[in-house]
């Protein structure tokens, strides 16, 4: 299976975001997590539009009856100006309790939109193809979807009930203006023109803005993690680091602060023109309301409302293009997301859904298998054929670079094939549940996990339904040698493997070796039926690698288990031998025969021989 389709883009023409597309699928979700609230807001952004029109009119009204009764045209009444009274305090009041509703009621909205799309993010994470968090694209990608989870979807929806109030807004006032005099509105509306033109182009080049200078600012987060990390920290102070971390966060920070000061330059370039050009637009219509005015064509209430009208229009033009703006910036990161999303339901929807066999019968068969990282112009794995039987220990040798982990992570389902298959007593492992991996097979990395969690969740982590009872853990605890550790624990299997964590500060700080007990236990608690233990002693002696992995394969009785080391010591403890070199499988057999046929197995244990003399 080739996995080149989930690649994020990586060109600005696939960049450019399909507004359409994410604007439907954003509507989707809000109405997905709450109708009622979507069709609250829909009125309630209808009401405050409609609001503004009708409180310009009752000024209207009111300041005709104060100039009708200055002219003695009428009689002072309460009667006569109640109704105009009672209309702005009734409109007033009614704008600031619903603004009140309509702000509670679009926080709950985003706040179940941001959980959901945060839901949804947290799980595409875990489906797609694993491959790909080899490239920091895709880390890139992750980031701006954060980014767009974090400050960009919460002001979306302001943005969007902005836009429709804005609108309804425009319309009532463009009519009014449109009744008086049909030049009013070109006047107004002409500037607007090159104003959007230079927003939706600011608004793009924000996104390559962002795109372009989200590697700096990942890179400038790392090396303030390393700066103020509990972990790094010791190392920082104790080899004076901080000054070439401080230094290297500084230079990228000056990139980023560069790149930022032009797109404000940028923008403030394109809103002085238009403000001006607004500025001229609204004289304009003051003059042509004046000439009315003494041509006796219009009333004071009349000029009143309508001078009102054209600069209100010229503002909330001037808001409707500022929060178009803002969604042309926030849709490609909205895209990003969207596009995360897709990847994964794409993966999700290819993934196997046949049951893991149990008990294995024939074991696993490996055919012409071949592996290419994405982006590389060689294969890490070509030609890779073999059959390991149910029970056999295989370890699996060969230096730094020459793809053991690679097929291990292929053998698990983390990554699948260019070209060949795998497969457990006769099914295509791409046709296997990935669940059903997860609970039928272990490993041990290099790089093994420390969760900092409860005892208890450390050691069973996995799939949704997995349930050890507390004999099994300690039997498993027993057997890896940390159970006098665990018994003196406060909380018992309760108890944070963290101090930071604990209540109280009661959390345990393990040793690096315990922690390798832990990540065994971790592996075997599950009773795996395919067990793997990736180089996880790289930092023992060879001496302590061995020890560590004898006692693993007597743990492992019964099970089909790799081990993957770049020593020969351990490979004397395995059924057979597989020998990688440069992606191909160049020795296949056991430690005798290898050493008799005298070729590259041989060689590396007779370089690494002294080791454990």
């Amino acid at each position: 299976m080739d996995s080149n389709n989930t690649h994020p883009p990586n060109t600005e023409s696939e960049l450019r975001p399909s507004a359409l597309k994410t604007l439907r699928r954003f509507f989707f979700v809000a109405w997905h997590v709450s109708p009622f609230g979507a069709i609250a807001q829909a009125l309630l952004t209808l009401l405050h539009g409609l609001i503004p029109i009708g409180i310009l009119w009752a000024s209207r009204g009111l300041v005709n009856l104060i100039t009708a009764i200055l002219a003695k045209e009428a009689e002072p009444s309460l009667e006569t100006a109640a109704p105009w009274l009672i209309g702005l305090v009734l409109l007033a009041t009614l704008r600031n309790i619903s603004g009140t509703y309509d702000g509670y009621l679009r926080w709950k909205m985003q706040n179940r939109i941001k959980v959901h799309q945060q839901h949804a993010l947290i799980e595409a994470a875990t489906h797609i193809d694993f491959a790909l968090f080899d490239q920091p694209q895709t880390y890139d990608l992750i980031q701006r979807a954060r980014q767009a989870l974090d400050h960009r979807l919460t002001n979306f929806l302001r943005f969007l009930t902005e836009i429709g109030q804005l609108c309804v807004t425009l319309v009532g006032y463009g009519v009014l203006l449109w009744i008086a005099d049909p030049l009013l509105v070109l006047v107004v509306v002409i500037p607007a023109i090159p104003s959007a033109w230079f927003k939706v182009k600011t608004a793009e080049k924000g996104y390559m803005y962002d795109y372009h200078t989200t590697p700096v600012r990942r890179m400038m987060d790392y090396m303030l993690g390393l700066l103020l990390g509990s972990s790094s920290g010791q190392e920082v102070r104790l080899y004076g680091l901080f000054n070439r971390f401080f230094g290297r966060w500084r230079t990228n920070h000056r990139k980023w602060r560069k790149e930022s000061l032009s797109m404000i330059w940028t923008e403030i370039r394109a809103s002085t023109g238009t403000t001006i050009a607004e500025i001229v637009a609204y004289a304009i219509a003051i003059g042509i309301l004046a000439a009315r005015i003494v041509d006796g064509n219009l009333t004071l209430g009349d000029y009143v409302v309508l001078t009102g009208a054209a600069a209100t229009f010229q503002g909330n033009m001037e808001g409707l293009l500022g929060n178009i703006q803002s969604i042309f910036v926030d849709l490609p990161l909205l895209r990003d997301l969207h596009f995360l999303l897709e990847r994964a339901e794409k993966t999700r929807t290819q993934a196997g859904t046949e049951t893991f066999p149990t008990p294995l019968q024939q074991g696993v068969q490996v055919r012409n298998l071949r592996f290419r990282y994405s982006g590389a112009t060689d294969d890490v794995l070509q030609d890779i054929n073999f059959h390991v039987r149910p029970g056999e220990v295989v370890s699996i040798v060969g230096v730094n670079g020459a793809g053991k982990s690679t097929l291990i992570k292929l053998l698990l389902g983390l990554y699948q094939p260019d070209d060949g298959t795998i497969h457990y007593d006769g099914i295509n492992a791409a046709s296997i549940a990935p669940e059903q991996i997860a609970l039928n097979c272990a490993a041990v990395f290099q790089d093994f996990t420390r969760f900092r969690r409860p005892v208890r969740e450390e050691l069973v982590p996995g799939p949704p339904g997995l349930q050890i009872d507390d004999d099994t853990l300690w039997d498993v605890i027993n057997a890896v040698g940390i159970s006098d550790r665990f018994q003196t624990l406060p909380h018992g299997l309760d108890t944070y493997l963290d101090p930071s964590l604990g209540e109280d500060g009661e959390g345990a700080e393990l040793s690096g070796g315990e922690w390798q007990k832990v990540a065994l236990a971790r592996a075997l608690a599950r009773n795996p039926q395919v067990l793997v233990l990736d180089e996880p002693t790289a930092a023992l002696d060879p001496q302590a690698e061995v020890e560590l992995y004898q006692r693993f394969v007597e743990l492992a009785t019964g099970r089909m288990t790799f081990l993957i080391s770049h020593r020969i010591g351990s490979a004397r403890l395995a059924d057979r031998i597989l020998v990688l070199d440069a992606g191909r499988i160049v020795e296949d057999g056991t430690h005798e025969t290898l050493l008799a046929k005298d070729g590259r197995y041989a060689q590396f244990f007779r370089a690494q021989a002294h080791w454990y003399q």
